[in-house]
């Protein structure tokens, strides 16, 4: 018997526990209770039962923005109406409906300290469809290194109380994270909400793309060469430029429309007049097999700093996208990305002179500069103007450098003018006279803002080059 006398006590203990937890259930507390933890809703609820989320940027009588449900998509509603994401918008919600919070003090004397007072805080108020609160919080200050101080506003609580949450409820707002000593307060952004995605539309039975930009104006077709082709080719079917097109900028732009662009932000569309969409420079348009035409303009601000795109079709909701550079000449892109464009070659050994005409104000300005040798090493002598102004080796060096370097941007199509000349460049070999020189002007008109074109004689067309050469 003697072994079995551990068992035996062991079992008591046992029966001995669950008895006395079984009397004392209704006295027992909960886990939740024992830490001192609270739900922050104010009843419980899924993403699905919200219908309204309102948030209000501290010292604010009226919320800064509103994320209202339309059917199954989010407008995010502040000075103008933009589609909302759905995504961000269910993370914030879910982490409402699961927010537990710590009491951390009843003592309303320190909500400043927390950030928690009206001038400090962030309000979040999520109702259902009848208009009634499932969380209603102020947000304050950071804790640790992802929770944040909050205080419950619905009406059966004590606003004085200040709880811990550990979930990033400032994160799921948009809201950055508080450092010592921050005299401004957190301002809520509602393009933290905003749906910045661009359209999705298949294309890839793509048969057609036609491009405008400033000056110019080029159609694309796929098409067999002959009937024993495999598949289809990209060809240029109007316009463009003699020199040999890359298929890979054409594919890229199709890319872009049928839903690879990535905005920066969403723009109020009653600016579209002011940014230009009442008549935009830039367009594409995508053919499919079945006759199908998605398109999409462009525009710059004044000084091409800022980038907007606009589905041009007609909208249930209008919605102007700001993008990056890369990504609207991606969509829009400039001639290089079309075609192997390259300037007529200027050799070392056309450059026995060079004369220079430069305008301004109405007045011209003149310089001639010539060398006896063709190597870049030979030394150039200003001719005109004459003694006593002895030219720089390095500046004279640096101007036929110049004509060896210029950076072609784009191209305008045949016919487009480029204005009055801002500087005019004869250059020739050893020996040989204007008639026989070479030539480039630079007029004064801007394609795009800040750029200008110019012309390389003989041309058919304009080229652009950047403002700063």
């Amino acid at each position: 018997m003697k072994p079995l006398t551990p068992l035996t006590i062991a079992f008591g203990v046992l029966v001995a526990l669950v008895v006395w937890r079984e009397l004392g259930r209704d006295a027992s507390r909960t886990l939740v209770d024992e830490a001192g933890l609270r739900a922050m809703h104010v009843r419980e609820f899924t993403a699905d039962d919200a219908a309204k989320i309102e948030v209000t940027a501290p010292g604010g009588a009226a919320p800064a923005f509103t994320l209202q449900r339309e059917g199954k998509s989010w407008r995010a509603v502040s000075t103008y109406t933009a589609p909302a994401s759905g995504a961000n918008i269910t993370k914030l919600l879910d982490g409402l409906a699961k927010a537990e919070g710590e009491l951390r003090t009843d003592d309303s004397a320190v909500l400043e300290q927390f950030d928690l007072t009206k001038a400090r805080a962030v309000e979040v108020r999520v109702l259902d469809s009848e208009g009634k609160d499932l969380v209603h919080l102020a947000i304050g200050r950071t804790s640790g290194q992802r929770g944040a101080f909050v205080r419950k506003l619905d009406g059966d609580s004590d606003d004085s109380k200040s709880y811990v949450l550990n979930t990033d409820v400032r994160g799921l707002l948009g809201l950055p994270g508080t450092s010592a000593g921050a005299r401004e307060a957190a301002q809520p952004d509602v393009g933290f909400f905003h749906a910045k995605e661009f359209p999705e539309f298949k294309l890839g039975n793509a048969k057609a793309v036609e491009l405008t930009a400033p000056g110019r104006r080029v159609t694309f077709e796929k098409v067999k060469s002959n009937e024993k082709d495999a598949a289809a080719e990209w060809k240029v079917a109007a316009a463009g430029t003699d020199a040999a097109m890359k298929k890979d900028g054409v594919e890229k732009a199709i890319a872009a429309l049928g839903g690879g662009l990535s905005a920066t932000a969403l723009i109020d569309p009653t600016k579209k007049k002011e940014l230009g969409f009442d008549a935009p420079k830039y367009r594409i348009a995508v053919t499919s097999e079945d006759g199908t035409t998605r398109a999409a303009v462009g525009s710059t601000d004044a000084t091409s700093e800022h980038y907007y795109v606009r589905l041009d079709a007609e909208q249930p909701l209008d919605v102007l996208f700001e993008v990056s550079e890369q990504q609207f000449h991606t969509m829009f892109p400039r001639g290089p990305a079309l075609f192997d464009l390259k300037l007529p070659e200027v050799k070392d050994a056309d450059l026995g002179s060079v004369d220079v005409l430069a305008f301004k104000d109405g007045n011209g300005r003149s310089i001639r500069m010539s060398r006896k040798g063709v190597k870049p090493q030979d030394d150039w002598t200003l001719t005109s103007p004459g003694w006593p102004i002895v030219g720089k080796q390095s500046s004279l060096r640096g101007i036929a450098s110049a004509l060896k370097t210029i950076r072609v941007m784009d191209y305008v199509d045949p016919g487009i003018d480029t204005g009055r000349p801002v500087v005019s460049i004869r250059w020739a070999a050893p020996g040989v006279g204007v008639e026989d020189s070479h030539m480039l002007s630079i007029g004064d008109k801007s394609p795009t803002g800040k750029d200008r074109l110019f012309m390389m004689f003989p041309a058919k067309h304009a080229w652009v080059m950047p403002d700063s050469v």
